[in-house]
């Protein structure tokens, strides 16, 4: 029943006042040697362990801030004034917005339940608060980053402008990385995508891109490689749920905390952040993306 809610919410949307806007690729200046960018999910839960997560964010050095979904438990906004935005967004992330780091958003399943456009608008009113679109790509230099829908890849549209923006990026990125909600494989309750996501991934994302990072589920895992694409989960932002036990090369646990992906040049240091009560962190797992170039 909910996953048809989820369809006819978006149907709706996309007929009325908050359909998908046009968006070109938006240009960034290229990364400099150790530009730090820090990825989370499925955050917005307004409780203790979102606030662990955001004080140690506070501390991590992040240029910029990518979260993958589920912005505000349970319900989403009804609009760009819902006080929710304030009690489970912007009162933990808006000392870092106003000091300028990008906080570069994708849309989770809990997102869609109200009104998922408030989402532009409060695009238009906070600088650093990026969501242009339901998806749209960024460029810094030859780092090429695709923010993902996974609530509506069934979208024709969604698909055209993939395929027109991946023959793009082929040509002119080193790296290509890809953020959604929904992860490709994961350790957790929700497991590996399914459906249409399943079939999404496996077309245009899977063995086309350096990385895919995705939460929904609420751990942090590395899920190895599939045709050279490494595959994450960093679904722990707010709250957690057990994982599956896995072997390395993979990695998967049930602890609060987040991704960072560092710039060394050739390769990005990408490194499981765990948080405890304290805000303290932890490096739990490191591994490195090198370009395919």
């Amino acid at each position: 029943m909910k996953k048809v809610q989820l369809i006819l919410t978006a149907l709706l949307f996309i007929s009325c006042e908050y359909a998908p806007r046009e968006v070109e690729i938006l240009e960034h200046p290229a990364h400099e040697i150790g530009y730090k960018t820090c990825i989370m999910g499925d955050s917005g839960t307004g409780k203790l362990g979102q606030g662990y997560v955001a004080e140690a964010l506070k501390e991590e050095g992040c240029d910029s801030v990518r979260i993958t979904g589920d912005l505000v438990y349970k319900n989403g906004l009804s609009d760009e004034n819902d006080p929710s935005f304030y009690s489970h967004f912007y009162d933990y992330y808006g000392e870092m917005i106003e000091n300028g780091t990008p906080f570069i958003l994708t849309l989770g399943n809990h997102d869609y339940h109200k009104n998922p456009g408030a989402w532009l608008f409060l695009n238009d009113r906070h600088e650093n608060i990026i969501f242009p679109n339901y998806w749209y790509a960024q460029r810094y230099g030859d780092v090429c980053y695709l923010n993902l829908d996974t609530n509506i890849t069934y979208l024709k549209e969604h698909r055209k402008w993939l395929k027109k923006t991946m023959r793009e990026f082929k040509e002119t990125c080193r790296f290509i990385f890809s953020i959604a909600h929904h992860p490709i494989k994961s350790s957790g309750k929700h497991g590996d995508a399914k459906f249409f996501n399943k079939w999404y991934f496996k077309k245009y994302i899977t063995g086309k891109v350096s990385a895919h990072f995705g939460g929904h589920d609420h751990h942090l895992s590395y899920e190895g490689q599939e045709k050279g694409t490494h595959m994450y989960v960093t679904g722990a932002g707010g709250k957690l749920r057990p994982v599956k036990e896995v072997k390395l090369p993979k990695f998967a646990i049930s602890k609060l905390g987040y991704i960072t992906m560092t710039y060394q040049g050739d390769s990005f240091k990408v490194s499981l952040i765990g948080v405890n009560e304290n805000s303290e962190r932890e490096v739990l797992f490191t591994n490195t993306i090198h370009s395919n170039k």
